[in-house]
């Protein structure tokens, strides 16, 4: 009798487990999988060029007001974003205290 008990508070313990690891990895998979959405329209500074971007109807990507060049939120903090251009590749901006965004890289495709 004293086996059977034994057993089952070991398997309870480690389907516990299981299901505790389980259900971790999904959080973190959904937190990595979850697209960055743009809360609004946000002012920024290229270098060469200075726009609105503004969230498009698909959650994770914004678009320049002034033309149609569209990208892909890849990193946002309350202040820096990192975006994929589909066509140009990546810039990283960051805010400033007047509510501008201004580039702080160099990296392109």
């Amino acid at each position: 009798m004293k086996k059977i008990i034994v057993f089952a508070v070991i398997l309870g313990v480690l389907t516990g487990g299981i299901i505790f690891y389980t259900m971790r990895k999904a959080e973190e998979e959904s937190a990595i999988i979850a697209p960055k959405i743009l809360p609004g329209a946000i002012s920024v500074e290229q270098g060469r060029w200075n726009d609105m971007l503004i969230p498009d109807k698909e959650p994770g990507r914004v678009h320049r007001k002034a033309n149609n060049d569209a990208a892909t939120i890849l990193d946002l903090t309350d202040d820096t974003i990192v975006i994929d251009w589909d066509n140009w590749g990546v810039e990283t901006f960051k805010k400033e205290k007047n509510n501008i965004w201004k580039r702080i890289d160099n990296v392109s495709k």
